[in-house]
């Protein structure tokens, strides 16, 4: 059975809203007449709370604080959202440009990527080729990018902003960095 809100709302509740705000709130009596609410943020279905309190005044207090903080969360969300918008504005990818991505777990792993076309907020990337350029120890060395040597098939990726720098996101917790030219580095088994 998939839970819906109307399995946490009793019958005969009042639905309490704000325009503007991305939750409601249900105010509804036990069958022993105590005071009870069920609140719900944005499409959630199940409650972000669904309590019995020991008065009205209590309930009330519960359900104002509940509205002030998703209130807050929105206006927030709304500033960080302009914020990225106009960091956006700012960053420019041009065709050519190379970037890196740094990962790998007991080794550092170096993948280098050239864009190959830009259209509109995403961008196509081809995997580099790279050569080593100074071992620095037991399978360890510094690689740079060989530029126009391709690897692989091209990646659409969206165009995103890491402080005042573009950036793409690869997968889950891995992300593509802005190339500065410096060697970087690397390091392996076998």
């Amino acid at each position: 059975m998939k839970w819906e809100r109307k399995h946490f709302i009793p019958s005969g509740a009042r639905r309490l809203w704000l325009p503007d705000v991305p939750g409601e709130v249900w105010h509804y009596e036990t069958s022993q007449g105590k005071p009870a609410g069920a609140a719900f943020q944005g499409k959630r279905q199940r409650p972000t709370w669904q309590h019995i309190f020991r008065n009205f005044s209590q309930r009330q207090q519960y359900t104002t604080e509940f509205f002030r903080n998703l209130k807050a969360s929105a206006e927030r969300k709304a500033r960080e959202k302009a914020e990225e918008v106009e960091a956006l504005a700012k960053v420019k990818v041009d065709p050519g440009a190379v970037f890196y991505c740094s990962w790998g777990y007991d080794q550092t792993n170096i993948d280098f990527f050239q864009v190959v076309k830009v259209k509109g907020r995403y961008a196509w990337l081809r995997p580099l080729a790279e050569k080593t350029t100074e071992q620095t120890g037991f399978m360890s060395e510094r690689v740079t990018a060989v530029v126009g040597e391709f690897r692989g098939e091209e990646i659409r990726r969206l165009i995103q902003v890491s402080g005042d720098r573009p950036c793409f996101r690869w997968d889950k917790g891995r992300y593509i960095y802005e190339w500065d030219g410096r060697p970087l580095h690397q390091s392996h088994y076998a």
